[in-house]
C-alpha cells in the first residue's frame, strides 16, 4: 500500500513526536512512523528529570541556557506530566569549596535561579538528605513523565490530522536525482510493506540515527553512551538531589512517582540494541547514593535499566585525549541538513540534546521544512498547551489515588478494580488502553499505565494483565504463554544486575509463581507434544 504525505518523521521518541504535533500545527501533513511503540528507546529510558541546566552551566553553557528556558515553558505547556519538585546540588566535604562560586556565576549568566538553604532547613525539606552537607543550592529541577509527554504530543498531531504508526521500521529511503522520493517501512506485525511518498524524510531516531541515515547513503557521526541508572522500591527524596561537583557518574537522585531512580554512567559502545548493566555500575551508583541520602542503603533496588545517549562528535576531548565517558562532548543538539553535507535534498537528522529541549529541537527541525515548503505559520508549541495541560496544573503524587476514590464513589461497580496494587493501576485504565490501541502487547500497555512498574515490577499483575486481553478474546491460549514468557524474559535483564538481599528473596517467589503455579519451564515441552498428537491425527 502506498501513502502520500509532506513529511515522514522516523523515530517515536519524545522528539520525533515533538517535531509531529509542530508539523500538524504549522499545517504540514506529516506521519510518524515508529519500530516499537512510543517512547521505547532513549524517551522511556531516561531519568525522568526537567533540567535546570544546573548539571552543564559550568562546562556547556549553550546547553544549560537552552535547558532552563524549555524547563520554564514546558512548565506551562506540559504541566499534567511534570511534577515541580525543585531540585538541591549538596556539596559533600570532599566535593571542591571553590567550585561553589563557579557555579553561581554560572548560573547567573545563562538565567538560572539559585538560592543558598541552610542544612537545618535542607533536612527538614528532605529528612533523608545527608547529615555530612557542607552547602546546598535549590535550583528549578523537575520530575516528568516522558512516557505521557511523548504520548500527548503524538495524540495531538494525530488530533489535528497527522498519522502515526507503531511498530512499523523504516528500512529503505529512496533516493531519486539527488533528492528523498519515499520511505520504504514494514509493519512488524503484520510483516507487510508499505511505501511513504514525501518532500521531505525527518532521522529523529537518537541513538539509532546513523543507521537510519544510511539507508539514503547519507552519514551522522555519532558517538555513542550507555547511561545505566536504577530505581528503588521507594521514594527516599521528594526534590531532586544533585552533587555539587562536576557532573559525574551515580551522582543524581530522581523522585519518580512513589520511587527514586538513581543514575547515571556514561560508557562509550558501539551498538544502540546490545548492551547491559553491569555489577559494577550498580555498586558503584548504590555507593554514590548512600552519600547523599544515608537511607538509600536500606531501600531495595527493583530495577536496573540503561539508554543510549546519541552525542555528536568524536571521541576525543578538547584536550585530544579519548572522552571515554563522553562528559565533554556538548549536551545541545544539531540539526543536520543532508542536501549541505550529502548532497541528499529533503533528508535531515536531529541529534544530541536533551528530553529537555526537544520542543526546542522540534521547532528548530520544523523551521528548515516550512521555510523549504514556503509555509509561514509561526511556531506555537510555546504557548499552547498539550491535551490536559490546559488548566496548568501540575502533577501531585496522590493524583491517581484521589481519582480512584473519587470514580469508585461515583460509580462501585467493580470496574474500577485495582489490577497493578504497586501503581494502582485499574482494571478501567486498562481497558481504555485496549480500546484505544487494539494492542496486545504487554510492553504498550505498561507505558501507558505503568502496570508492572511497581515493586513486584510486573510479577503479581502481569497474568493479570495476560487474563483481561483473554476474556475479551484478544489472546488465544496458545499465544498467551509465549507473550507471558517474552514479557518476564524482559524484566529479567532489568532484574539480573540487582539480584541480591530482599530482592534476590522476592526473585525466588516470582520463580515459584511462574515455574512452580504456572508451569512455564514446561510450555515449550507441552506445546511439543500438542504437535506430535497433531500430526499423528
Amino acid at each position: 500500500m502506498d501513502f502520500h504525505t509532506e513529511v515522514v518523521v522516523i523515530g517515536g521518541g519524545v522528539t520525533g513526536a515533538g517535531i509531529a504535533r509542530d508539523l500538524t500545527l504549522r499545517g504540514i501533513e506529516s506521519i510518524l512512523v515508529e519500530k516499537g511503540d512510543l517512547a521505547a528507546g532513549a524517551t522511556g529510558r531516561c531519568h525522568g528529570l526537567l533540567h535546570s541546566g544546573g548539571r552543564y552551566v559550568v562546562k556547556d553553557p549553550e546547553s544549560a541556557k537552552e535547558c532552563i528556558e524549555e524547563n520554564l515553558i514546558l512548565k506551562k505547556v506540559a504541566s499534567r506530566n511534570i511534577e515541580d519538585t525543585g531540585g538541591f546540588f549538596v556539596r559533600l566535604p570532599q566535593d571542591d569549596k571553590q567550585y561553589v562560586e563557579t557555579f553561581l556565576m554560572a548560573c547567573d549568566d545563562v538565567g538560572i535561579e539559585t538560592e543558598f538553604v541552610s542544612l537545618s532547613e535542607a533536612r527538614r525539606m528532605e529528612p533523608n538528605l545527608t547529615e555530612d552537607a557542607k552547602e546546598i543550592i535549590q535550583v528549578p529541577d523537575a520530575a516528568v513523565d516522558p512516557f505521557g509527554l511523548t504520548l500527548d504530543n503524538a495524540a495531538d498531531s494525530e488530533a489535528g490530522g497527522g498519522k502515526v504508526m507503531r511498530h512499523t521500521e523504516a528500512v529503505e529511503i529512496i533516493v531519486e536525482r539527488a533528492n528523498v522520493k519515499a520511505v520504504v517501512v514494514k509493519d512488524k506485525v503484520t510483516g507487510e510493506t508499505h511505501r511513504i511518498r514525501a518532500k521531505f524524510v525527518v532521522n529523529a531516531t537518537g541513538g539509532w540515527a546513523e543507521n537510519v541515515a544510511s539507508l539514503s547513503g547519507a552519514h551522522v557521526p555519532l558517538s555513542l553512551y550507555k547511561g545505566s541508572l536504577l530505581i528503588f522500591n521507594r521514594r527516599i527524596n521528594n526534590r531532586v538531589i544533585n552533587r555539587l561537583r562536576p557532573s559525574g557518574s551515580g551522582d543524581i537522585i530522581v523522585p519518580n512517582e512513589p520511587t527514586s531512580i538513581i543514575g547515571t554512567t556514561s560508557i562509550l559502545v558501539t551498538d544502540p540494541e546490545n548492551f547491559k548493566v553491569t555489577r559494577e555500575e550498580v555498586e558503584m551508583m548504590l555507593a554514590e547514593a548512600a552519600l547523599m541520602l544515608p537511607p538509600s542503603v536500606d531501600a531495595r533496588v527493583i530495577r536496573a535499566y540503561a539508554g543510549i545517549r546519541p552525542l555528536l562528535g568524536s571521541i576525543a576531548g578538547a584536550g585530544g585525549d579519548a572522552d571515554e565517558n563522553g562528559r565533554n562532548i556538548s549536551r545541545s543538539f544539531s540539526v543536520i541538513d543532508h542536501r549541505v553535507t550529502d548532497d541528499i535534498g529533503g533528508f535531515i537528522s536531529i541529534v544530541g540534546g536533551k528530553l529537555t529541549t526537544y520542543r526546542l529541537m522540534a521547532e528548530k527541525v520544523v523551521d528548515l521544512i516550512a521555510t523549504a515548503l514556503g509555509v509561514h505559520n509561526p511556531c506555537t508549541t510555546a504557548e499552547k498547551p498539550l491535551p490536559g495541560a490546559e488548566d496548568g496544573k501540575h502533577y501531585k503524587l496522590g493524583d491517581r489515588f484521589d481519582k480512584i476514590e473519587i470514580a469508585m464513589k461515583k460509580e462501585p461497580t467493580g470496574i474500577e478494580e485495582i489490577v497493578c496494587e504497586c501503581e494502582l493501576v485499574t482494571k478501567k485504565e486498562i481497558l481504555k488502553v485496549i480500546e484505544e490501541t487494539g494492542t496486545t502487547d504487554l510492553n504498550d500497555i505498561q507505558h501507558r499505565t505503568r502496570v508492572g512498574m511497581g515493586s513486584c515490577q510486573g510479577g503479581f499483575c502481569t497474568y493479570r494483565l495476560l487474563g483481561i486481553l483473554h476474556e475479551l478474546g484478544m489472546v488465544p491460549d496458545y499465544e498467551a504463554n509465549d507473550i507471558l514468557i517474552k514479557f518476564l524474559e524482559e524484566r529479567w535483564r532489568g532484574i539480573r544486575p540487582i539480584l541480591r538481599g530482599d530482592q534476590l528473596v522476592e526473585e525466588q517467589l516470582m520463580e515459584g509463581i511462574y515455574l512452580g503455579l504456572f508451569a512455564l519451564d514446561k510450555v515449550e515441552e507441552r506445546e511439543g507434544d500438542k504437535k506430535k498428537k497433531g500430526n499423528k491425527k
